[in-house]
């Protein structure tokens, strides 16, 4: 099976959730290595990122998205419907759930007037919400 993660944060939750599942990151690391760590990944919007396979066998994939997570969901599944034959495409949403604050906070560091603060905060919230991702990328 493949599973893609992606967040409406852009990248940050994805890698979050794929770092967590294929333990290349711990739910109690620091800030400051959580950071590090996104450094390190440069993916491009809109494209999926190969991270690797889990003791399953499901390869896992990260997917920057910065629109909205039922367009994602749906475009991954129509894609899916028209040219995968064996249908086992499992997208997972990795933005944490019912912090609809935090989502409206994110939309406005994204604007281009304050693109500079975007990484700081949606590192920050990630961050924050790792164990609670964690959980996400366990029972998905």
């Amino acid at each position: 099976m493949k599973i893609i993660y992606y967040c409406q944060t852009g990248k940050y939750g994805a890698l979050a959730a794929a770092g967590l599942h294929l333990q290349i990151i711990d739910s109690k690391i620091s800030y400051k290595g959580f950071r590090k760590y996104i450094k390190e990944y440069n993916i491009k919007p809109y494209l999926t990122y190969y991270f690797g396979i889990d003791g399953d066998g499901n390869e896992i994939y990260a997917l920057e998205a910065k629109i909205e997570k039922k367009l994602v969901h749906k475009i991954l599944y129509s894609f899916q419907d028209t040219f995968c034959s064996n249908k086992d495409i499992k997208s997972i949403d990795a933005f944490p759930k019912n912090y609809f604050l935090l989502f409206v906070l994110s939309k406005i560091f994204s604007l281009p007037i304050l693109n500079c603060f975007n990484f700081i905060f949606n590192t920050s919230i990630i961050w924050m919400n790792l164990s609670f991702i964690k959980k996400q990328v366990l029972k998905p």
